[in-house]
């Protein structure tokens, strides 16, 4: 645990590693806010981003080893040709395209991920979803 210039707040290494298959296995770090909140950071290059609620419960999830199962329904069909033709897509756009309400269409993203179907990559203006492999034809 380190002392941060700012007083009265500690920083501390987290112990899980980012799932995003480009990282060189970077630990996110966490911040103690002065009301007992921590706030989640992943470096990014030469930048420190705040990560998102995906990102936080993929890294949680994913120091489990557990097989993850789910449906392959509509809006997953939907994802997968979406993503086929534009390549990536935010939570906000799949919420807007599939008429999901966040909360159903975030868990679908983050099952994907842990399924190791989509990619999560982290950036500033919103975490990119992308297919995990490529279609070979």
């Amino acid at each position: 645990m380190t002392k941060s210039p700012v007083s009265g707040i500690r920083i501390q290494e987290a112990t899980a590693y980012s799932p995003d298959a480009v990282s060189d296995l970077q630990r996110p770090h966490f911040m103690d806010g002065p009301d007992q909140s921590k706030e989640y950071f992943i470096r990014l290059a030469d930048k420190s981003i705040k990560a998102s609620r995906e990102m936080r419960e993929i890294i949680k999830r994913k120091q489990r080893v557990r097989d993850i199962r789910f449906r392959y329904g509509d809006h997953e069909k939907f994802l997968m040709q979406y993503l086929e033709a534009h390549k990536a897509i935010t939570l906000k756009e799949f919420i807007a395209a599939s008429g999901l309400k966040r909360f159903y269409a975030s868990n679908k993203l983050i099952l994907l991920v842990l399924a190791n179907v989509l990619r999560i990559v982290p950036h500033e203006k919103g975490d990119l979803f992308t297919l995990a492999f490529t279609k070979f034809s």
